[in-house]
């Protein structure tokens, strides 16, 4: 009879050790595999611009971008750019915005319509901005680049922009997935020498999202 009672527990507590055993092993999958596969793809790009100096007509900035995969899965890189723009501020002190009535009225007229999904635009009010002037592209990040999770890259530019600018705006894009797939990058560049890409898949690929950043610095300096 003991024999018999001893080999029961024994049993048991193989069967409960099996069981906790297969348990973990679920939660694990399910907790490390199958929900990261269902979340969207993250990346965290954030970009900055600093003032280096003045000299032959140019003027010469710093800009960093810092990128890091803040979700729980490993991010593809498709395609990434950046585009550096200048722009001449012409003042507008006693234009029709100047009248507070007015401008309210331009500001609600552009107003998304209920329904629809864009964001409101830039309303300037003392001042315009002439054509923007497109100093420099390229890429950021070298073809088929990916990032594990938590990963982090960063990227400094030294560029320079006219002297007579006053204000500079650098734009950072990139591409990214949650797959290495069949990708094909169109890339574009519009009458003014901005940069943009396409991802073109030629059949079911991943989906493609395109996290950006941009950072404006101006170079009018306090008092003068």
């Amino acid at each position: 009879m003991n024999s018999a009672s001893e080999l029961i527990k024994n049993v048991v507590e193989t069967l409960g050790i099996l069981c906790a055993g297969a348990w973990a092993i679920s939660t694990f999958w399910y907790q490390d595999r199958y929900v990261p596969s269902k979340l969207p793809v993250q990346l965290d790009v954030s970009t900055e611009l600093s003032d280096i100096g003045r000299k032959n007509g140019l003027h010469a900035l710093k800009a960093h971008v810092k990128l890091k995969n803040s979700g729980r899965r490993t991010v593809y890189s498709v395609a990434s750019w950046y585009n550096v723009e200048a722009f001449k501020i012409d003042p507008a002190l006693k234009g029709p915005a100047a009248d507070t009535e007015y401008y309210v009225g331009v500001v609600k007229e552009a107003l998304p319509k209920p329904g629809t999904s864009y964001s409101p635009g830039r309303h300037r009010r003392f001042y315009s901005e002439q054509d923007p002037l497109v100093c420099a592209n390229g890429a950021l990040l070298a073809p088929g680049y990916w990032f594990d999770t938590s990963e982090e890259a960063s990227r400094d530019f030294v560029l320079y922009v006219p002297d007579d600018s006053d204000s500079v705006r650098f734009t950072a894009a990139i591409q990214i997935t949650s797959a290495q797939s069949t990708y094909t990058t169109e890339w574009k560049v519009d009458p003014r020498a901005f940069l943009s890409a396409d991802a073109k898949c030629p059949s079911k690929c991943a989906a493609v999202f395109v996290p950006t950043s941009t950072a404006e610095l101006s170079f009018w300096q306090a008092g003068k």
